[in-house]
């Protein structure tokens, strides 16, 4: 993962929210299981936000 997008990762995070990644392989070659994982991803609480 490039340092830009792990510096936008952590931020989204410290926020609450969740940040889940697909690469477009797997898009294209399994949909169901990327949608199954957003599935999964929504029904779980995101994890609590470090505390600052």
């Amino acid at each position: 993962m490039r340092k830009k997008d792990m510096v936008r990762q952590e931020y989204l995070e410290g926020l609450g929210l969740r940040v889940i990644r697909f690469t477009n392989e797997e898009v294209m070659k399994s949909l169901e299981g990327v949608l199954r994982r957003i599935d999964e991803a929504l029904t779980t609480p995101p994890p609590a936000p470090p505390h600052a």
